[in-house]
């Protein structure tokens, strides 16, 4: 599918405003095989839950042992209920997941770092550990 492919994250944040997040989000997954797993997901919403463009992936560290891709997803939003995109979350909506899947054969311990970076710049930073059985 053209236009879903991972990006380079320098091509995401290289414009003014882009922000960085404190501390990136550290998740411990387990895979099977080379099954393809889902590590998140994201959307990008305005207040009317219209779908704004992105989020994007971008790769701060690639994975030594697999491959991390993104791909369209369809979701149901999970806002607070201070947020004023609440009431979304009772729809559907089209959204990015970030995928990882192992190289045949490999089991062990896999790492990578990336970004959901989104349409006004900012980004969530992932740290990942994964254990492949």
């Amino acid at each position: 599918m053209r236009g879903w492919g991972v990006v380079p994250l320098v091509v995401w944040l290289a414009g003014p405003g882009a922000a960085v997040a404190d501390e990136p989000k550290k998740l411990s997954l387990n895979a099977v095989g080379d099954q393809d797993i889902q590590v998140t997901n994201g959307i990008s919403l305005a207040r009317d839950c219209v779908a704004r463009s992105g989020p994007r992936v971008g790769i701060i560290e690639a994975p030594k042992h697999g491959k991390l891709t993104e791909r369209p997803v369809d979701m149901f939003p999970t806002y607070k209920a201070d947020n004023p995109r609440f009431p979304c979350n009772e729809r559907r909506i089209k959204g990015v997941g970030a995928y990882y899947k192992a190289k045949p054969g490999f089991r062990g311990n896999d790492r990578f770092r990336f970004a959901l970076v989104y349409y006004d710049g900012t980004a969530e930073f992932y740290t990942v550990d994964i254990k492949v059985w």
